[in-house]
């Protein structure tokens, strides 16, 4: 589907979400970026891309992810429970 339109941010989430399901981390968030770089204000392609850094363990750059689907949404679901989450890892290991 992207290689007939390669502007259709639908065929870019699917993509992505088959890359995540079989731990092609990097190339979904490269299908992630392409969505937000074509339209910024998408806090769902934030929050999954959040969800990976947190999957590989990159705490603090899923923390900052997750401000921006909260500056997008500021209800949007699980964003604030998240980033409660990961900051009490990030202290536990303090």
């Amino acid at each position: 589907a992207i290689s007939f339109n390669y502007k259709d941010l639908d065929s870019y989430y699917l993509r992505a979400y088959i890359y995540r399901c079989i731990f092609e981390y990097n190339l979904a968030l490269n299908d992630y970026n392409f969505i937000i770089n074509n339209n910024e204000n998408i806090a769902f392609s934030y929050y999954q891309c959040a969800l990976i850094f947190k999957e590989i363990g990159k705490y603090r750059i899923a923390i900052s992810y997750f401000n921006k689907v909260l500056e997008i949404d500021p209800d949007y679901p699980n964003a604030k429970e998240e980033i409660f989450k990961l900051q009490q890892k990030l202290n536990s290991y303090l």
